[in-house]
């Protein structure tokens, strides 16, 4: 049998893997691209936090809430590598992604554009291709219609809809010693976003 052949099969085989789970996604692409200088520490927690988000991304899970201490890669995965995964095996699918500060909203759209405009990317998910007429540093969209938005927590979104909302850090700690502030922004929840979805 042609070596060359016998390559192909294989790596077509691992693209088939990765396409289709999460956890290899995020592991052997994702995790590498955004973090090229930090070996990933293997944890049970990540684990775990892929095994749901494949949930999420598969439409079994519709609501989930996340709380874990900083550091352990809850915005890597779901505020950048799932919503990457999402749009390149639904490129029609419409995320937005929630964060109670701008640079943070900025940060989680970054990665994730940088991981869609990667040659791998395209590869593993031909399908997609991104609209240049929309692409900016909180917004970007596919041409099949899908697309990716950012919003701080008090931004406002009338108007617009989504598949899927992403709350990451909705609210800071200093928010939520204000009580005035606290109740305005749970309430912005309700009224705004959550409609949205």
């Amino acid at each position: 049998l042609d070596p060359n052949f016998i390559a192909k099969l294989a790596q077509e085989s691992a693209n088939e893997t990765i396409k289709s789970n999460f956890r290899d996604y995020f592991k052997k692409f994702a995790y590498p691209f955004i973090h090229p200088s930090s070996p990933l520490i293997e944890t049970w927690s990540i684990d775990l936090m892929c095994e749901y988000a494949q949930a999420v991304s598969d439409g079994e899970i519709e609501r989930l809430i996340i709380n874990i201490p900083p550091g352990l890669m809850k915005s890597t995965i779901w505020s950048s590598a799932l919503p990457s995964y999402i749009l390149g095996r639904t490129p029609y699918e419409k995320i937005f992604a929630i964060s109670n500060k701008e640079n943070l909203v900025n940060r989680n759209i970054g990665w994730t554009k940088r991981i869609t405009e990667t040659k791998r990317f395209q590869e593993l998910f031909p399908e997609f291709k991104a609209d240049d007429r929309k692409n900016t540093e909180t917004h970007f969209r596919t041409t099949m219609g899908g697309e990716m938005q950012g919003f701080p927590t008090e931004g406002n979104i009338t108007g617009e809809r989504a598949n899927y909302l992403i709350f990451d850090d909705y609210m800071s700690s200093t928010m939520i010693k204000k009580e005035a502030t606290k109740i305005r922004l749970l309430n912005n929840f309700a009224d705004t976003f959550e409609s949205r979805g």
